[in-house]
């Protein structure tokens, strides 16, 4: 009964990484199809020979294409600056409103931090076209310091519970300790409390840092003319045509930094969260 057991649950992990994978794996052999073998019909799914005059294209290879790879390359240093800007704002105010929610008494902090968590619950959308022209007043649309602004208010009320949930598993007796030898309140956040609370830091910043890469309409919407690699994609979506092959081969190119921080930081990401699970 047992080994039944393991086998059906050993099928439906596979079942759920099958259908896992296949968007990527859909989406990277069509980055290597020609757009007649996908447009055939019936469609040929998976091509004689691989094509990858696409990624020629994005990378310049390709004279005719100079201006796609210019693009392309301002797109991905778009993307990295506000992905990168928006986790360290980010960390760095969960960390500190983090402590102050789990460890300062101050008027009001149960209720300030209820309002914070609650953002969570509000959608975007709802939001946008205030927002918007309140970006346009502060004069941040299509800058770089508006996108890092909308980045870290998204991901800033997470940020905040998590880190929350860290600071206040952690023993009291550590900092009354450092209290007691004379250790202000600042040197306890950055000695103590930043080294002990370190995987989750990670562990924010790692979440931040994949939904901020994620974003699409916020960009779209904020700040059109620093397009990032998502926004880059929709640009292959023509009046009368789509080019398929180079909309995915621009999807495969912007899936290798979640990747590779799944691959090599996932542990970190799991033992942070399960730090604040198990201490919070």
């Amino acid at each position: 009964m047992k080994r039944i057991a393991r086998i059906g649950f050993a099928a439906a992990l596979l079942l759920l990484a099958a259908w896992s994978l296949l968007p990527v794996i859909w989406t990277a052999i069509t980055s290597v199809s020609r757009v007649q073998d996908l447009t055939a019909m019936p469609p040929n799914i998976f091509p004689d020979s691989p094509d990858f005059s696409s990624y020629g294209r994005l990378f310049g290879f390709d004279p005719k294409s100079w201006d796609v790879w210019t693009t392309m390359k301002q797109s991905t240093i778009n993307s990295l600056i506000g992905s990168v800007g928006g986790t360290v704002v980010v960390v760095f105010l969960a960390l500190l409103s983090g402590y102050a929610f789990a460890r300062v008494k101050f008027p009001g902090r149960n209720l300030v931090f209820f309002v914070c968590i609650a953002t969570m619950a509000l959608p975007g959308y709802a939001v946008m076209i205030p927002l918007y022209r309140l970006m346009m007043e502060l004069n941040l649309l299509n800058t770089y310091h508006g996108i890092i602004l909308i980045f870290s208010s998204a991901y800033a009320p997470i940020a905040v519970w998590l880190m929350r949930g860290f600071v206040a598993g952690l023993p009291r007796e550590i900092e009354e300790s450092a209290t007691i030898d004379g250790a202000g309140r600042w040197r306890i956040l950055l000695s103590i409390v930043f080294p002990l609370t370190a995987p989750g830091l990670v562990a924010v910043a790692i979440i931040t840092f994949l939904g901020c890469w994620s974003m699409f309409v916020t960009v779209m919407v904020f700040s059109p003319s620093l397009k990032t690699l998502n926004v880059f994609i929709s640009e292959f979506v023509l009046k009368t045509s789509i080019d398929y092959p180079m909309m995915c081969a621009v999807g495969v190119i912007s899936m290798i930094p979640p990747i590779l921080i799944e691959a090599f930081l996932n542990r970190y990401l799991i033992s942070g969260l399960m730090l604040g699970s198990i201490k919070g």
